[in-house]
C-alpha cells in the first residue's frame, strides 16, 4: 500500500521536471533567436562593406564627357577625401533599413615597397629611403623604423610575398586606422597618432617610386608633412577644387617646382621631400589603390580591405566604346579590378 502523500511528491517532481525543461527550451529558443538575429545583422553588414568597394570604384572613375573633366573631378574628390573616413548614413524610409557605411580610400603608390628599396645583399635599406626611415624613432621600442623593419628583412633574406611575413614587434599596428573627427573644443594633434605598418609599406606598388600627391597618412608623418584629419573640412574642399583646376600633366616631371600649389594639402615643403624627390613618380594619376570599407547594421560591424588596380585594357575598351557609340552618352564603366580582399 502506498504511503500517504507519495502521489503529491510524484506530482511535484513531474511539475519541477516540466518547469526545468520549459526553462531550458525557452533559453535555447531565445539564444537561437538572438544568434539568428546577429547572423542576419552580420550578413547585412558584410553586404554593406562590399557595397563600399563599388562606391570607391565609382569615385575613382568619375563620369564626365571628356578625359580632362574626369581628371579634374577625380583630383577634386580624391584630394579632399583620401586617407579619411567618408560616412554614408542609410535611412529606413529610403533604403529600407537604418545602417551606416564608411569607406576610406588610400593610394598604394603613396607607400614604399620594401622588396624594391631594401638591399638584401648588404642587409640595409637603399638611400635615400634609409635616411628617411632612420629619422623616425619608436620610443616604445627604443629603436628606429629603419632598424625595426631592416632587421626583419635582413633575417628573412628574400622578398616578401605578403606583409604578414614581416616579423616585427607587435607593438606597432599593422592595419591602417583613419583619423576620427576631433572631440568638441579639442585640437587635432598629429604627434599623438601612431604609424601603421601597412600604411608605410606595400607590395602592390610595383615600382621603386612614390607618388607625392597621394602619400599615405603614415608617409606624411615620415616626411614631416601635415597628416590627414578627420571630420568635414569645407576649407580643404574649396582649396582642392581650385587646385584640381590648376594641375597640368607636365607637373609630374618636377613636382617640387609646383609644390606651393599643394600647401593646402601638406602645409609645407620639407627637407625630406628634397631627399626623396628622385624617387617621385612621373605619372599624373596613380594606378593602385586600397579601400577600407566598414558596414554597420544593428550594432554589428564588419570591415574589409580591398586592393584595386586600374585595368588598362578595360579602360582602353571603355574609351573605344564611348567614341564609337557617342561621347554624349556620359557613360564611364569602372576600369578597376579587385585583386585582393581582406576581412579584418
Amino acid at each position: 500500500m502506498h504511503k500517504k502523500g507519495s502521489i503529491l511528491v510524484l506530482a511535484l517532481v513531474f511539475l519541477s521536471l516540466a518547469a526545468f525543461l520549459a526553462e531550458q527550451l525557452t533559453k535555447s529558443v531565445t539564444a537561437n533567436a538572438m544568434m539568428l538575429k546577429r547572423l542576419i545583422a552580420r550578413e547585412h553588414a558584410q553586404i554593406l562593406a562590399l557595397g563600399g568597394i563599388q562606391v570607391a570604384m565609382a569615385q575613382l572613375a568619375p563620369r564626365a564627357k571628356t578625359e580632362d573633366d574626369a581628371r579634374q573631378i577625380f583630383f577634386e574628390k580624391t584630394f579632399s577625401s583620401i586617407n579619411r573616413w567618408q560616412t554614408f548614413e542609410l535611412n529606413s524610409k529610403i533604403d529600407r533599413f537604418d545602417s551606416e557605411l564608411k569607406i576610406c580610400i588610400s593610394c598604394e603608390e603613396g607607400k614604399l615597397n620594401p622588396n624594391l628599396i631594401f638591399d638584401f645583399k648588404k642587409g640595409e635599406f637603399k638611400s635615400p629611403h634609409k635616411e628617411i626611415l632612420e629619422k623616425y624613432q619608436l620610443p616604445e621600442l627604443r629603436t628606429s623604423l629603419d632598424k625595426l623593419v631592416g632587421t626583419a628583412l635582413k633575417k628573412r633574406k628574400k622578398f616578401l610575398n605578403d606583409l604578414s611575413q614581416l616579423d616585427v614587434d607587435q607593438k606597432i599596428k599593422v592595419f591602417y586606422e583613419p583619423p576620427e573627427p576631433p572631440r568638441k573644443n579639442r585640437r587635432f594633434e598629429d604627434g599623438k597618432r601612431p604609424l601603421f605598418l601597412s600604411d608605410i609599406f606595400t607590395l602592390w606598388n610595383t615600382k621603386p617610386t612614390i607618388h607625392p600627391l597621394f602619400l599615405s597618412d603614415s608617409m606624411c608623418a615620415l616626411l614631416e608633412l601635415k597628416r590627414p584629419r578627420g571630420g568635414n573640412n569645407e576649407r580643404l574642399k574649396e582649396s582642392t577644387k581650385q587646385l584640381s583646376m590648376q594641375i597640368k600633366t607636365d607637373w609630374a616631371q618636377d613636382w617640387l617646382s609646383h609644390w606651393e600649389s599643394f600647401i593646402p594639402l601638406f602645409d609645407k615643403k620639407t627637407p625630406s621631400l628634397e631627399q626623396l624627390k628622385e624617387s617621385f613618380s612621373r605619372e599624373i594619376e596613380p594606378q593602385v589603390y586600397s579601400v577600407l570599407s566598414l558596414g554597420r547594421f544593428n550594432g554589428v560591424e564588419q570591415r574589409l580591405l580591398a586592393i584595386l588596380v586600374k585595368n588598362p585594357q578595360q579602360a582602353k575598351q571603355n574609351k573605344k566604346e564611348k567614341d564609337e557609340k557617342a561621347a554624349a552618352s556620359n557613360e564611364n564603366v569602372s576600369a578597376f579590378k579587385i585583386v585582393r580582399l581582406y576581412w579584418i
